[in-house]
C-alpha cells in the first residue's frame, strides 16, 4: 500500500522577524523507495522551495496549504499530476512551468517514478503580496486575480516551456551569492523577474490576437527542431517551411514565448554542446569545430570566445 506524504505550507503566518531563514529537510519513505530533499527559504510572506527527489514507483503527496497562496511552479525534471477537489487534474511535465492559486485547502499530487532524479522549484506568495503584482498587471493577471475571488483552486489552462531566461534566474537563486538581508533582497529581485516572465508568457498565449494554440504548438516544435539540428543549424526560412508558419510570425512568436531570438537560442545550444564536448568528452578544438559544422576552427574559436569570454583551448587546461 502506498504511503501518502503530507506537506504543510503556510505563507500567512507572521514571522517573528523579516530575516530570511533557511532549512533542509530530508524525507525518506523506505516502503515506497522514495526520497525527498527540500531546501526551503522563507521570509515575510514568501517561501522558496527547491526539491530534489527520487522515486521507484508513484508517490502520493498531500499539499496542505493554509490561507490564500499563489504558487509559481517550475518542473525541472520529472512529471506529476495535481488533483484539486472536483475541478479535475492538472499535469506538469519536465521543463514546464505554471501558476496555481490555493485557498486554505488540500491538493493531492501524484508524483510519477523517475528514471534519474526529479527536481522542482516552487515559490509561494501570500495573497496580499501577489495582489500587488496582479492588480495593475496585464490581461492575464487581471483575469487570474478575478478567478481567485471565486474559487478555491485556480490554475492556468496549460503549462508552458521553461525559457532560458527563467532557467538562468532559477540557477542564480540556488547560489549562495549573498547572506542575511542582502540575500533576501536578492531573492526578492529574482522572484519579481520570474513573475514578470511567467505572466508575460501566459498573457501571450491567452490573447487570441497574439498567438493561436496552433501557432504556439508550431513555435514549440521550432524549439525542438533547433535542439535536434545543432550540428547543421536550420535557417529561419527552413524552420518556417518545416513548421508551416511565416517567418515574421515565427520570429516574433518565438521571441514572445521564449524571451530570446531564434539565433540567440540556436547559438546557446551550440555553445553549450561545445563546452560539454571540450570538458566532459575531452575533444580537441578541431574535432568540436567539425562536429558543429563550422567552416574552420578559427570561426569556431571566435564564436566560442565571444560567447564565453575565453578561448576553447583554455577549457581543456
Amino acid at each position: 500500500m502506498t504511503k501518502q506524504l503530507t506537506i504543510k505550507r503556510d505563507v500567512s503566518s507572521p514571522k517573528k522577524t523579516n530575516v530570511l531563514t533557511e532549512q533542509v529537510r530530508e524525507i525518506a519513505i523506505p516502503q515506497n523507495q522514495a526520497t525527498f530533499v527540500f531546501n526551503e527559504k522563507s521570509f515575510e510572506s514568501v517561501e522558496v522551495i527547491s526539491c530534489d527527489y527520487s522515486l521507484v514507483k508513484s508517490q502520493d503527496l498531500l499539499i496542505d496549504v493554509r490561507d490564500d497562496a499563489l504558487k509559481m511552479h517550475f518542473r525541472l525534471s520529472g512529471e506529476s499530476n495535481c488533483y484539486c477537489d472536483e475541478q479535475g487534474a492538472f499535469g506538469l511535465k519536465s521543463g514546464q512551468h505554471s501558476l496555481m492559486f490555493h485557498n486554505n485547502c488540500e491538493t493531492k499530487v501524484v508524483m510519477d517514478p523517475t528514471q534519474n532524479k526529479g527536481k522542482f522549484i516552487e515559490i509561494m506568495l501570500s495573497r496580499n503580496l501577489f495582489e500587488r503584482f496582479f492588480e495593475q498587471g496585464n490581461d492575464f493577471q487581471k483575469r487570474f486575480l478575478e478567478q481567485t475571488n471565486l474559487k478555491k483552486h485556480v490554475w492556468t489552462d496549460r503549462s508552458l516551456q521553461i525559457t532560458p531566461e527563467m532557467l538562468w534566474l532559477l540557477s542564480d537563486m540556488q547560489k549562495d551569492t549573498y547572506t542575511g538581508n542582502l540575500k533576501k533582497l536578492y531573492l526578492e529581485a529574482k522572484i519579481t523577474e520570474l513573475m514578470l516572465l511567467q505572466v508575460d508568457a501566459f498573457d501571450t498565449i491567452n490573447n487570441p490576437n497574439k498567438l493561436s494554440t496552433q501557432d504556439l504548438d508550431k513555435i514549440q516544435y521550432t524549439k525542438t527542431l533547433i535542439e535536434q539540428n545543432i550540428q547543421s543549424p536550420l535557417t529561419i526560412q527552413q524552420l518556417s517551411g518545416e513548421v508551416g508558419l511565416n517567418m515574421k510570425k515565427l520570429t516574433t512568436g518565438f521571441k514572445a514565448v521564449f524571451q530570446t531570438t531564434i539565433f540567440e537560442y540556436t547559438n546557446k545550444q551550440r555553445m553549450a554542446e561545445a563546452k560539454r564536448l571540450l570538458l566532459d568528452q575531452k575533444w580537441y578544438v578541431g574535432e568540436v569545430s567539425d562536429y558543429l559544422g563550422y567552416k574552420n576552427p578559427q570561426h569556431f574559436t571566435v564564436a566560442f570566445k565571444k560567447y564565453y569570454g575565453s578561448l576553447p583551448s583554455q577549457f581543456k587546461d
